[in-house]
């Protein structure tokens, strides 16, 4: 009898653990027709004892002069293995080889054979192979042994039967699914014509692609190509680069519609796709995008409502949709955002009123709904967007009066409230706003004095207030102003 031994099984020993019985592969001088037939009916005598045994019995095979009876220790190879999608279990199929003579023959007329020095508690997988001219040499023994299918192998531990991967089971190779994907986005967006394309399409490592980051393994994580002539649709392939996080295809010539692919970019962080001419919808499936941190789609050709689907997007910071054709409210669960600090909608066609829920968004530092056709009043819930740093709601129809809690925002640095229809005085108000650098409020059809609070504003460069109805004088402490309209108002400065 010989011991038990490792072996690393070939690649055709790997075929047939898929389910394929191979027979006379490497033998070429043993025909096929003095093969024995394989075994059937493999049992286990149940659990691997506590000193490591287990007996393993099978139908007798009359024409067998030799059995091999092998197993693989399914928890710490195969498992891992499969997990890996590697095929490094192999490795660790062990084996003992009996002359038939010596295979003991139990009470029912059975053969079984007693396995030694396994893991008790772990799940092994068995087989028993037959053979009538067995030698030692390796590639003989992978001709010349018939393999059991695999629905033969016994499992311990586990229930019901798990078949052995093959090759064929596993995915792609990530690094090359990746690389025909790059080249499937330099095919289709004139890679030969781009402004930089050094490396791209050749053997070159990813790594060493003009514009690309990859991961310890080779796998894309971070695509950069902006202002480099890209023109063209962006390829479905692109969805294949699962583990990319950043892609930046800004400032190009793309057409075409957001490919339904890229909702394969689980782990993606940030989507900046602005400055193009794409067209078709804002896609709801960036949804279910759940890394998202960044989406950047402005200055494109997109069309149609603003998807309420975003607002499953827990860790969005920046949405930028701006310059594009949208149309459509301002979706009202877009204020369950809470870790939104940019929301930029300005230059659409949105239509509605501003949604209070926008109330909520307690972390946002810039909101701008500028150049749409919003109406109503501009809500109080605002209020308590006390990070806010730039409020943008200028072209829209908005009424109502400037309000006063605006000077509950004290971070406020821009106020844009310009073209509306805004009616009533500037509220004093405005003149706690400290950090205030930006006022317009011209082309409404506000009245009143210009407050002189607004002298307080130490910090103001700009102040816009022309196109109204107002009266009295310029507070004299304005005039250093640097850019404003006050010509435009007819009203001469305070003390004059």
């Amino acid at each position: 009898m010989k011991s038990l031994k490792y072996i690393a099984v070939p690649f055709l020993v790997l075929i047939a653990l898929a389910g394929i019985i191979i027979a006379n592969v490497s033998s070429p001088t043993m025909a096929q027709s003095n093969l024995p037939p394989p075994v059937t009916n493999i049992q286990h005598s149940g659990q691997i004892s506590s000193s490591g045994e287990v007996v393993i019995s099978w139908d007798l095979v009359p024409q067998a002069t030799y059995y091999r009876i092998g197993y693989v220790n399914m928890k710490e190879d195969y498992l891992l293995a499969k997990a890996n999608c590697t095929g490094d279990w192999l490795e660790a199929f062990v084996y003992v080889d009996v002359n038939a003579q010596n295979i003991v023959i139990n009470s029912d007329g059975r053969a079984e054979y007693t396995l030694r020095r396994l893991s008790p508690g772990v799940h092994h997988a068995f087989t028993v192979l037959t053979s009538n001219d067995f030698n030692n040499t390796i590639e003989q023994v992978s001709g010349t042994f018939v393999w059991p299918e695999v629905p033969r192998w016994v499992h311990l531990n586990r229930q019901p039967t798990e078949t052995l991967p093959s090759r064929e089971d596993c995915p792609p190779d990530p690094v090359a699914e990746n690389r025909a994907a790059l080249v499937a986005l330099y095919n289709a967006t004139g890679g030969p014509d781009w402004a930089n394309n050094s490396g791209w399409a050749t053997d070159a490592p990813l790594r060493e692609w003009h514009g690309i980051t990859t991961d310890n393994i080779g796998r894309v994580t971070q695509l950069h190509l902006p202002n480099n002539g890209l023109t063209g649709e962006i390829p479905s392939e692109m969805g294949n680069l699962t583990n990319l996080e950043w892609l930046d295809l800004s400032e190009n010539h793309l057409t075409g519609e957001i490919p339904a692919e890229l909702a394969n970019l689980s782990i993606l962080r940030a989507l900046r796709l602005w400055d193009n001419q794409l067209t078709g919808p804002v896609p709801a499936w960036l949804g279910s995008l759940s890394s998202l941190e960044e989406l950047v789609l402005s200055e494109n050709n997109l069309t149609g409502p603003i998807p309420a689907e975003l607002a499953s997007l827990s860790n969005l910071k920046y949405l930028n949709l701006w310059g594009n054709e949208l149309s459509g409210s301002v979706p009202t669960r877009l204020g369950s955002l809470t870790n939104l600090e940019w929301l930029i909608l300005s230059n659409n066609g949105l239509t509605g009123t501003i949604p209070s829920s926008l109330g909520d968004l307690s972390n946002l530092s810039a909101l701008n709904l500028g150049g749409n056709e919003l109406e109503g009043t501009i809500p109080a819930e605002l209020a308590s967007l006390s990070n806010l740093r730039f409020l943008s709601l200028w072209g829209n129809e908005l009424s109502g009066p400037v309000p006063a809690w605006l000077s509950d925002m004290t971070n406020l640095e821009g106020l844009w409230l310009d073209y509306n229809q805004l009616t009533g005085p500037i509220p004093p108000e405005l003149g706690n706003l400290s950090k205030l650098e930006w006022l317009s409020l011209q082309n409404n059809q506000l009245t009143g004095d210009i407050p002189s609070a607004l002298g307080n504003l130490t910090k103001l460069e700009s102040l816009w207030l022309s196109g109204n109805q107002l009266t009295g004088c310029v507070p004299a402490a304005l005039q250093g102003v640097a850019d404003n309209d006050f010509a435009l108002l007819g009203l001469p400065f305070c003390g004059n």
